[in-house]
Parts: C-alpha cells; structure tokens; sequence
C-alpha cells in the first residue's frame, strides 16, 4: 500500500457518530483492496489480483458478523463495542456467553 493511500485512511472526514466514521473507514479498506486488483489485473498479475480480492472478501466477512450481532442484541452497536472491546472473548461464542453472565449478575444499587 503507498504511503498515500495509507493517509487516506488516518484523516477521514469527521463524523457526527462513531459508527459512521467506523463503516467508512472498512468501506475504504475494501475499496482499495478493489482498486489494487485493478491494478493487478492491468498489470496481468493475477496472483495478486485474487490475493487482493481475497482481502476484499475477508475485509467484508469480518464487518458481517458484528452487525449481524448489533441486530440481535437489544442494545444493538454498544453490544458490539463491549464485545470488540472485550480482549478476553476468543471468539464470538466466548463474547456471548460473557454477555449471558452480565446479565444475570445481580445489579448494583
């Protein structure tokens, strides 16, 4: 990636919400994943060409699961940061049965 592109990334436009700024910034990784295997192909490297859209595709596997949780979770985006934010759940069965816990402990007055 070119020290350009790389800038593309550190200083986004300002965002009123932390989710929006969050979608932008992997809708731009994506995208250059995508302008990349242009560029491979144009250059008839088509091993980099599928390596590049294999990050695409991985790049928009890995947004896929925290909003499929956001939209099963009652309190939708926050569930994802305490789970993102969670450094001790493995996975995102280990992040559940972490959430499942909080819930049933008794809360504090």
């Amino acid at each position: 990636m070119t020290e350009l592109k790389r800038m593309k990334f550190s200083e986004p436009p300002s965002f009123k919400k932390n989710g929006h700024e969050v979608q932008y910034k992997h809708n731009e990784r994506v995208k250059l994943c995508i302008t990349e295997a242009e560029d491979a192909i144009k250059d008839k490297k088509l091993d980099m060409c599928l390596e590049k859209l294999s990050e695409g595709k991985e790049q928009i596997e890995s947004r896929q699961k925290p909003i499929l949780l956001a939209d099963k979770s009652e309190y939708g985006w926050k569930t994802v940061s305490e789970y993102l934010d969670n450094e001790l759940a493995d996975d995102e069965e280990d992040a559940k049965k972490d959430q499942e816990s909080r819930k049933k402990r008794p809360k504090k007055a």
